[in-house]
């Protein structure tokens, strides 16, 4: 892999467009090649990974504990109970094809403020968004034609301003 494109790596704060990481794997090689790299980024995109995310890979986000954005598009087995940005206020996950509802892992972001699932990013039927949950979300974006229930706790979600629902088309929304 010819890493030569990222260009100088130790003061980078900002990963995306040409110079994103095209899989796990690179961005392991990155972060271990220019360790401080891991302190000085806030803005990731992991795209176009073209295989299946091993159920270890997203292990390797929690070593940028500064990072505010991240966009993983791709499809991942599962969120790990690991998965912990505590800094991350932006995430969008395209066509991850998640078979367990994100929600219970995502909400324990505090500083979450938007979310994108976009294009099948959750391929379950049921989505529920519990009491406390997303204290700080303003922006929800969810695109699922499999998913036929959206549950809404009192207290869940308190900030939502803008909600956008795509190819949702049997979707009950049910507010407890």
């Amino acid at each position: 892999m010819g890493l030569k494109r990222f260009g100088p790596l130790d003061q980078a704060s900002k990963l995306g467009g040409e110079e994103s990481p095209k899989s796990f794997k690179e961005l392991e090689v990155i972060i271990k090649l220019s360790h401080p790299i891991s302190s000085n980024l806030h803005s990731l995109v992991v795209g176009d990974i073209g295989t299946k995310v091993e159920e270890t890979d997203p292990k390797q986000l929690s070593m940028c504990r500064h990072l505010y954005k991240l966009k993983l598009v791709g499809e991942i087995s599962n969120l790990l109970e690991h998965f912990f940005l505590p800094n991350l206020i932006v995430l969008t996950l395209f066509s991850s094809k998640l078979k367990q509802d994100p929600t219970p892992i995502l909400e324990r972001l505090h500083n979450l403020v938007i979310l994108n699932l976009m294009s099948d990013s959750y391929i379950g039927e049921e989505m529920v968004f519990s009491s406390n949950g997303f204290p700080r979300l303003k922006n929800l974006c969810l695109s699922s034609q499999f998913m036929k229930r959206l549950r809404v706790d009192k207290g869940a979600i308190p900030n939502l301003n803008k909600l956008i629902l795509y190819a949702c088309r049997s979707l009950e929304i049910v507010s407890e």
